[in-house]
């Protein structure tokens, strides 16, 4: 080994230590010198009404937030992987910007969107006083809505790029058979094609259920009430404003120990949809590849509504940006 990795090596064991001292100090105390205080904590933690409080909204949205994302991502794999559509390789990497856009900028994009004087009510304003009609004022930060939209906006690309790319790596031949024996589209997707892709959405799910269980600066920007405050800003609140550290590390291992659980099934879950069959090249004479009218229209309606929750946020903050220069 060199001397350069040997430095980093030790540079970065020190730094952890450094930071992960107390923690293990604390945990050292609780569970080994004195076990009895450190399991009436645990107790004491687990039957508190705000404990129990939070996890049933953490789990709450985190499900909300995993639906919306497969019933988002899922068509829009079906879009990428399906169809010879121009720009594909530039229409995946635009989906990892979300993935690398740090979480305030996310919730700003929100905020001049989606927010009482965003983006979108002006457009309705204007469209209001066009028309003579008065519209509603939108409303959908600061409550479950927003959380779960701000979720979609991070997580459904993650579903998209999984399952579509699993999605592109099936092989076709049970397909092609179903489709000779008479199946429709649908009862060969259903049949077929689901199962083979059961693994990848079971990964891309457990995945997005980590993130959002997980989450922490959206539910604390976003919830703007106690009553939709998660683990993370239960352990946030106990630590910063109460400085009560052993109920912090206390919330933060039983959270820890559910997203480790999640974390190995959604490892387990992408090795198995890791497929590796080559595509057929009789693709091109399925009948469930055809463009017919109503699947042109398909496509259309998934491409605008995709577009619109996971690129609108970031064109708003181009233009509200753009605006203030001018």
């Amino acid at each position: 080994m060199k001397k350069r990795e040997i430095g980093t090596i030790l540079l970065i064991a020190l730094i952890g230590a450094i930071l992960l001292f107390p923690l293990f100090g604390l945990i050292f105390e609780y569970l080994v010198i004195d076990p009895r205080k450190g399991l009436r904590l645990f107790w004491m933690t687990l039957a508190d009404p705000a404990f129990l409080s939070a996890l049933r909204f953490t789990l709450w949205q985190a499900s909300l937030s995993v639906i919306g994302s497969l019933l988002l991502g899922i068509p829009a794999a079906w879009l990428l992987a399906k169809h010879r559509i121009p720009g594909k390789g530039l229409i995946y990497a635009l989906l990892t910007i979300p993935m690398m856009l740090p979480v305030i900028m996310a919730v700003l994009s929100f905020v001049i969107l989606y927010g009482e004087n965003g983006l979108l009510n002006e457009f309705l304003r204007f469209l209001g006083k066009a028309a003579g009609i008065e519209f509603p004022r939108l409303e959908l930060l600061y409550s479950m809505r927003g959380i779960v939209l701000c979720h979609l906006f991070y997580n459904a690309p993650i579903v998209a790029k999984i399952v579509g790319r699993a999605w592109e790596r099936l092989g076709i031949a049970e397909e092609e058979a179903a489709v000779t024996l008479g199946a429709s589209p649908w009862r060969c997707w259903w049949s077929v094609t689901l199962p083979k892709l059961t693994p990848a959405i079971l990964s891309a799910a457990a995945i997005t259920f980590v993130f959002c269980f997980t989450s922490f600066a959206i539910p604390l920007i976003l919830g703007g009430k106690p009553s939709l405050a998660t683990l993370e800003v239960l352990i946030f609140e106990q630590a910063r404003l109460f400085l009560n550290l052993p109920r912090a590390i206390a919330l933060s291992l039983i959270e820890l120990s559910i997203a480790t659980l999640f974390f190995f099934l959604s490892s387990r879950a992408y090795e198995r949809a890791d497929i590796d069959l080559l595509p057929s090249r009789m693709a091109s004479r399925l009948p469930a590849d055809q463009l017919s009218a109503v699947r042109f229209v398909s496509l259309i309606v998934i491409a605008l509504f995709f577009s619109m929750l996971v690129f609108s946020p970031l064109a708003a903050m181009l233009i509200s940006a753009l605006r203030e220069m001018m």
